[in-house]
């Protein structure tokens, strides 16, 4: 079975009420048996709210503590803790069991080539992703981690462009999966996504939309 994967990091805007919330969203939208497991380093916090935890290994600052949920081996979805989930997740589940690594395309910069990891789903061993990042990391936080270089190819983007450049064909889920996953930013569809990306301001506990 796929499993779902969050990262709290402390330090940040998000706590552990914020797993719990994620979830709850993923029990209510998901198969019967399917858990969240966040990886994180407050593990006393989450284990006391009876969340399934795993600790981060690494001290790596913000969102580049995410590149360590590709220790776990897949079938896997990872969810950024400010998205919502709104519908079935089944076939994002379906996805993480046949496909290599997919992402969604960027919202904001689509023509970049950019994916966008808040949500990102892998099958199999993608460690690869995780071992590089180990080996290098803090000459790859700054070779992606300067917002003048953003625009420069193979540079910038965050953990984004970190994933976009070493992961090798990523599958775009609005491409696979029209419509199961749209952002706050964009314009509403004819119908409700699985999963409204949140990416940024506002959170979504602090929108009407939770």
């Amino acid at each position: 079975m796929t499993g779902i994967l969050c990262v709290l990091r402390s330090g940040g805007d998000f706590r552990s009420e914020h797993v719990v919330r994620l979830r709850d969203q993923v029990a209510a939208n998901s198969p019967p048996g399917t858990h969240l497991i966040v990886l994180t380093d407050l593990m006393h916090q989450c284990l006391d709210l009876g969340l399934e935890a795993v600790p981060l290994i690494h001290g790596w600052p913000g969102w580049w503590a995410k590149v360590e949920v590709f220790r776990m081996i897949g079938p896997a979805l990872y969810l950024d803790l400010d998205v919502t989930i709104t519908g079935d997740l089944t076939p994002l589940l379906d996805l993480a069991e046949r496909t290599g690594i997919f992402a969604c395309r960027d919202f904001l910069h689509p023509a970049e080539h950019v994916v966008n990891t808040s949500v990102v789903g892998w099958s199999g061993d993608q460690r690869r992703l995780y071992r590089i990042f180990d080996g290098s990391a803090e000459a790859l936080m700054v070779r992606y981690g300067d917002p003048e270089r953003w625009q420069e190819p193979g540079r910038g983007w965050g953990d984004q462009g970190y994933v976009r450049d070493h992961a090798g064909p990523i599958v775009v889920i609005q491409d696979v999966l029209p419509g199961i996953v749209r952002s706050i930013k964009e314009p509403p569809g004819d119908s409700l996504p699985s999963v409204l990306v949140y990416h940024g301001q506002p959170r979504p506990w602090d929108a009407r939309c939770r």
